[in-house]
């Protein structure tokens, strides 16, 4: 709950930023753009553990992982100069992936009815299904009229933490079981306990405008950034997210209106 009261004062302060900056400069000036984003993620595990809380496992250690997500949502820019906006974007963003741990190591397996001592490879994977509401806020410079630069901040909220693991018997890859007489073991599933349901995150990114039409007001606009995780998902081990975004933007520049001029009405006689 906690978490959850400072993800929304962010989200607060950021809008009276937003508002507050919106009254100080012109309001003749183009200076706002909204618009909708759909990002591919990759997602790169940074980690070391041997095993989740309360969840049996004889995995050596898990080092990294890796994933593909999605990421949807919103965006409001603010422009603070004339080539300086401030970008808010609100999104859902898939924080899922997977971890490998391969060993080699005697192991008692069963081949028919009898007990043998092996060398045997062994695989350890867990299958992490995390979903997050995101925010992000960043500042964006325009070197150019259509290609810009960004980077910022960034947090996450964890609403969605489940897993699946199993142990695997890789080799011998033709003959044999493990205790159980399956060629998989330690199969468990859940929730994820222990977790920092708040991650931060710098963002760094480029994106390029292509206009679609005369006015310049509906934009379309390739992005690609990348985000390093600032603490850990799990509270007593390490585990880092971090993540590639590839995807675009639509955005939509209201422009300003020409007024017309304004007649005074004439006199009858």
């Amino acid at each position: 709950m906690k978490n959850q009261k400072l993800f929304i004062l962010i989200a607060f302060l950021m809008f009276q930023i937003l508002f507050i900056n919106q009254n100080l400069y012109s309001q003749k000036k183009d200076n706002t753009r909204i618009g909708v984003f759909g990002n591919s993620v990759l997602n790169i595990y940074n980690s070391n553990f041997a095993s989740l809380d309360s969840v049996p496992s004889c995995c050596v250690n898990y080092l990294n992982g890796d994933g593909i997500s999605l990421n949807l949502g919103l965006f409001w820019s603010q422009k603070f100069s004339k080539n300086l906006y401030i970008d808010f974007r609100l999104s859902y963003l898939g924080l899922s992936g997977e971890f490998y741990s391969n060993e080699t190591k005697p192991v008692s397996i069963i081949v028919g009815n009898i007990e043998q001592i092996v060398e045997a490879k062994i695989q350890h994977n867990i299958n992490a299904i995390i979903g997050s509401t995101n925010l992000d806020i960043n500042l964006k410079y325009f070197p150019t009229e259509s290609f810009s630069i960004f980077g910022g901040l960034g947090s996450n909220i964890v609403f969605l933490n489940e897993f699946n693991q199993k142990e695997s018997l890789i080799e011998p890859n033709d003959y044999g079981t493990f205790e159980n007489k399956k060629r998989v073991r330690n199969e468990a599933n859940g929730s994820i306990k222990n977790i920092n349901s708040l991650l931060f995150k710098i963002n760094v990114g480029i994106t390029q405008d292509f206009y679609l039409n005369k006015k310049k007001d509906l934009i379309f606009s390739p992005e690609i950034s990348y985000h390093l995780g600032l603490n850990s998902y799990l509270m007593s081990n390490k585990w880092m997210i971090n993540n590639f975004r590839l995807g675009f933007a639509i955005v939509f520049e209201p422009k300003e209106l020409e007024e017309s001029p304004i007649y005074p009405n004439p006199i009858k006689d």
